[in-house]
């Protein structure tokens, strides 16, 4: 599989995940060397990092510091759909993990089902909608999810 950016001066064929990257004009891409190649899978390079002692440590080919943050843009956009009845610029503080600017008495709904008929040339909706639910609480559900009595998520290791 090709991906194919076209750009103003030049067109990029590269392979999966951009390996062996050449332009259509024929000039030499000026792209940045590998780190190293991996030889198994990613998720068998990074149970070889944990197996390792933290001070001799080769660091994962796709590490955290990249993918949490790109997980966390993720989940935003997520949210935004999710949240997107509030009709608003959400403002989001990651440090805290919430939504700064949701109030106490906003409120959301959602569309269960949206029946349209035609009963002798008159049109007639039956639409069925949930009861409007706090936006600010919704929110932090999302984004911490609240388990089941008897379940959790293990604690995380400091």
């Amino acid at each position: 599989m090709y991906n194919l950016p076209h750009g103003t001066k030049d067109t990029l064929i590269c392979g999966s995940h951009g390996g062996d990257p050449w332009l259509t004009s024929g000039r030499v891409p000026n792209t940045p060397a590998r780190r190293r190649e991996i030889k198994v899978s990613h998720e068998q390079d990074w149970i070889r990092a944990c197996k390792e002692p933290a001070a001799t440590r080769v660091k994962t080919a796709s590490d955290f510091s990249k993918a949490g943050p790109f997980n966390e843009m993720v989940v935003m956009g997520v949210l935004a759909i999710r949240l997107q009845g509030l009709k608003k610029e959400l403002l989001w503080d990651g440090e805290n993990m919430r939504f700064t600017n949701i109030g106490d008495n906003e409120k959301l709904g959602f569309r269960l089902q949206n029946e349209f008929t035609v009963v002798n040339g008159d049109p007639k909706w039956n639409n069925k909608d949930t009861v409007p639910v706090s936006a600010r609480q919704f929110a932090e559900e999302l984004v911490k999810h609240n388990y089941r009595e008897g379940w959790k998520l293990p604690e995380m290791p400091v």
